[in-house]
């Protein structure tokens, strides 16, 4: 059996020094005009990403870091998308520690036709 996600909650923070340490990750925000449960979000995620070597920080509103442990885990997460969560969609992009949370562009997804 499989370790579940652990999770790291830094609420609404929009402090990414707790991510600094971060190789590998995922900055994801969910498209939505409504506010989102992000507990509830964090726990479907945690089954969805069933995996000791990814952790998940909410940042703020709607934009969630996801940190692992190998670029493979990267590529995978992205190559089963794309990834809805309460009927919206979750636009993910490439971590970079250089990068601040405003700017990150959420403008491109990949979908299957």
């Amino acid at each position: 059996m499989k370790n579940r996600a652990a999770i790291i909650d830094v609420s609404n923070s929009q402090d990414t020094s707790m991510a600094a340490d971060v190789g590998f990750g995922l900055v994801g925000k969910v498209l939505s005009p409504h506010l989102i449960n992000g507990v509830t979000f964090m726990r479907v995620f945690s089954n969805i990403l069933v995996d000791d070597r990814v952790e998940k920080f909410p940042l703020k509103t709607r934009i969630f870091l996801f940190k692992f442990s190998a670029e493979s885990n990267v590529n995978s997460v992205l190559k089963r998308g794309p990834w809805i969560f309460d009927k919206e969609p979750l636009v993910l992009v490439r971590f970079v520690l250089s990068t601040t949370l405003g700017e990150y562009v959420f403008d491109k997804m990949t979908w299957w036709i």
